[in-house]
């Protein structure tokens, strides 16, 4: 009811609020139905030509117009769009096309639009815009009550001409934030042109590419409209905290939840220690239910069905009801919210609600903070899928909180224990023993489900490794709830030998993952964000046959990065017949600023260099 008193207060201010747009929606050219490449980037796959963007101060409305050109096969994913905006939006859109030399369009129906009501007015669009092709041009525009959250000068494609104009309105108070590295022209006050703006370039471990883009985000703090609406946003994260846990589909959930009454009885009866019960309900919650694949920090209105009938849910439909039956059963725990991967970073000093699209649970166990995303039929307590790990998340205590790492003490482990020998029938073979832990250990769960036989497995291994061999394969062990799996193979090496006759070369580094440096660009503007710490390392013993001598071994290297940030380790040393190789791979923090790349890059250059010198034998005359 507030909301519409506050929005029939603002309509009697109500004027023309698009008089000023420099281009009316519909208007495409044949020209740009012609055009097959853009001048400024010829490798783009599409190009925004046209980015409009206008809040109305008197009638508090936003108005975007989008036109977006399609220049090759890969550009026409440009015609399907997922747009989140602070109340209901009214959409219109078309799709150009020549046909014959003649200019034609297409009205876009409300059938290709999708409208997800996410909470309280947030509503998420999903647009699918039929006959898309390479040479469509579209046009898109839309208009919602309030401010947008964000405007973007710089998309992954080419953007010719974006401009944002944001008027002065009495009744709020917002502020906003301007982020990237290429120069938008201020032409007034809160008004802003960008032209010619390079598409923006991905590279290897970049947390998400919209944190980096050039863009201006916006957050509402008040709307005061005297005698008529107030409300304050969210101006501290313990206002957070306050809104979530008075929130029906939030802290009423976690208090609520009477359908885990009977499984918190029977844990409490069983009388187990801290560790246990959070064990036991940990898998109670994971076995119930399954991840509908939708972030979001609230649960649906069908939470109750989805939990007893469906067996299905949102995040918060099932990490909300693990911190219920957490509670239910004696034991602390919080909710703690926190921004995907994918969805951008959350800033510490930049309060924002809106920019939350996930919870996850927190419980004290032996008086440390163990976290848990029971989403996953793979997780176990303490570790969070790498879609999580995204800084720092916020954990909400009634109206207080507090940050907390998202990564804790976890880390990418993998270890390979090779021996490399000639067998009777005088082949080189090799037998090879590795181990994976904690996040090593999902990728290789998430690998071995989807190839759900050990022969698709080892089918997928000779394709990603041509010149292997493997003549057998077992897992010796998968353990979910240690998150430890090991695995035993016998390769032949024949096509990792070069014989030369009486010279034989050898690369013992079966396997090898670090055979290319992934960082190329000579320079970059942007973090290197690995996500989590890594530790790799081998160790390899090569038997000489009786009529071999070893001629040459690779050199032993020590080297790392300031303050041990990374650290590489490399021995090589030969006893009598046998040769032993020892490497190790350290990579002790998740970012590293854009003024540590260079070394980061040689540091790799260093080791890829390293693990690509191979063994020289000669064969006694």
């Amino acid at each position: 009811m507030q909301k519409i008193i506050f929005l029939l207060a603002l309509s009697i201010f109500s004027v023309d609020a698009y008089s000023q747009n420099k281009r009316k929606f519909g208007q495409v050219t044949k020209n740009e139905l012609e055009m097959q490449f853009y001048d400024k980037d010829s490798s783009a796959n599409a190009v925004i030509l046209f980015d409009y963007g206008r809040f109305d101060g008197q009638d508090f409305k936003f108005k975007r117009h989008l036109v977006i050109k399609i220049l090759t096969k890969e550009g026409t994913s440009w015609g399907n769009w997922t747009l989140r905006t602070p109340n209901k939006s009214s959409f219109r859109a078309k799709v150009f096309n020549l046909d014959n030399g003649e200019v034609v369009s297409e009205k876009v129906g409300k059938t290709s639009i999708f409208e997800e009501e996410l909470v309280d007015g947030i509503t998420q669009y999903k647009l699918f815009i039929p006959n898309v092709k390479v040479g469509s041009v579209i046009d898109l525009e839309y208009s919602f009550v309030g401010l947008p959250y964000e405007w973007r000068f710089q998309d992954l494609i080419p953007v010719a001409y974006s401009e944002l104009k944001i008027e002065k309105n009495q009744y709020i108070v917002f502020s906003r934030r301007h982020f990237g590295f290429h120069s938008i022209q201020s032409v007034g006050t809160d008004h802003w042109i960008a032209k010619d703006v390079p598409g923006f370039g991905k590279e290897p471990f970049l947390n998400h590419y919209s944190n980096y883009l050039t863009k201006i985000e916006f957050e509402l703090q008040s709307i005061a409209v005297p005698g008529v609406y107030y409300k304050d946003y969210n101006t501290t994260w313990q206002q957070v905290s306050k809104v979530l846990t008075q929130h029906s589909r939030f802290g009423d959930a976690i208090k609520g939840c009477p359908f885990l009454k009977e499984k918190a009885k029977e844990i409490v009866a069983a009388e187990l220690d801290e560790k246990e019960k959070i064990a036991r309900a940990y898998a109670y919650i994971q076995d119930n239910m399954s991840w509908d694949k939708n972030k979001n920090i609230f649960v649906s209105l069908e939470f109750r069905e989805n939990f007893l009938k469906k067996h299905v849910g949102n995040t918060a439909e099932i990490n909300l009801a693990l911190v219920s039956l957490l509670k239910k059963v004696g034991l602390q725990a919080w909710p703690v919210v926190l921004s995907t991967r994918e969805n951008g970073l959350v800033m510490p000093f930049q309060v924002s609600l809106d920019k939350l699209n996930y919870v996850v649970a927190a419980v004290y166990q032996d008086e440390q903070l163990v976290l848990l995303d029971a989403t996953s039929k793979r997780l176990a307590p303490g570790i969070l899928p790498e879609r999580c790990l995204n800084g720092q998340g916020w954990l909400v205590d009634n109206h207080d909180g507090r940050w907390v790492d998202l990564v804790g003490n976890n880390l990418s482990k993998q270890q390979s224990f090779i021996q490399i020998s000639v067998d009777e029938n005088s082949e080189w073979v090799a037998q090879l023993g590795r181990t994976f832990s904690q996040y090593e250990y999902l990728r290789w769960a998430e690998i071995h489900e989807e190839f759900d036989t050990e022969e698709k497995f080892v089918r997928n291994l000779v394709d990603t490794y041509p010149n292997l061999q493997v003549e057998e394969y077992e897992v010796a062990k998968d353990s979910k709830s240690s998150l430890y799996s090991s695995e035993k193979m016998k390769l032949n090496l024949n096509d990792y030998i070069d014989d030369l006759g009486d010279e034989l070369i050898l690369n013992p580094f079966i396997l090898n993952e670090l055979n290319t440096n992934p960082f190329k660009s000579e320079n970059r503007r942007y973090p290197v964000d690995l996500g989590k710490p890594m530790d790799l390392s081998s160790t390899i013993t090569i038997k000489l046959p009786e009529n071999y001598q070893v001629k040459s071994l690779p050199e032993s290297a020590n080297i790392s990065m300031p303050e041990k940030s990374a650290v590489f380790l490399y021995s090589c040393t030969a006893v009598g017949k046998d040769i032993r190789i020892q490497f190790r791979l350290r990579i002790n923090k998740t970012v590293f600023h854009e003024g540590e790349y260079l070394t980061l890059r040689q540091f790799y250059s260093i080791i890829v260099d390293k693990m690509s010198e191979s063994i020289q034998m000669t064969k006694d005359v």
